[in-house]
């Protein structure tokens, strides 16, 4: 997939556009993850903190929520914690669910809506504690069938 694809180093991007077993225009977008991902920690001091004690890397989150989600997709996080996950699917134009049995994942959230980087233009609204019929009518009357 395309979406998480990493750049090659400049050594690596040279083998491989002499193995001809590979298409030119793929090495050019970059070689797919293996199995390891080499993300780094989130530090106690980082920006990204929003003050939740496990909270995981945007760059994590982004990585899972682009490989195995697509725009306009619903992502369903049942242990939201900070909300990671919502303020990446906002950036990413992916609708969220988010729930946790802690209510401070609004607190979180809302610190992590204030650092939002938008790669688009397109809105987003932020719905709590509504059912989830409401919700999801809401997402089906905005689908657009070709």
């Amino acid at each position: 997939m395309d979406s998480v694809r990493v750049p090659y180093d400049e050594e690596s991007k040279k083998a491989a556009l002499k193995d001809k077993r590979l298409i030119p225009e793929n090495i050019e977008k970059g070689k797919n993850p293996t199995n390891v991902w080499e993300i780094g920690r989130l530090n106690g001091n980082s920006i990204e903190r929003v003050g939740h004690p496990t909270q995981k890397t945007i760059e994590i989150i982004r990585r899972f929520v682009q490989s195995l989600s697509y725009e306009g997709s619903i992502v369903l996080d049942f242990f939201a914690g900070s909300g990671t996950t919502g303020r990446v699917c906002i950036e990413e134009n992916r609708h969220s669910i988010q729930v946790d049995a802690d209510a401070s994942l609004v607190n979180y959230f809302e610190k992590h809506r204030e650092k939002i980087t938008f790669t688009t233009s397109k809105p987003y609204e932020i719905i709590v504690n509504e059912p989830i019929e409401y919700f999801l009518k809401r997402i089906n009357s905005q689908v657009v069938l070709d």
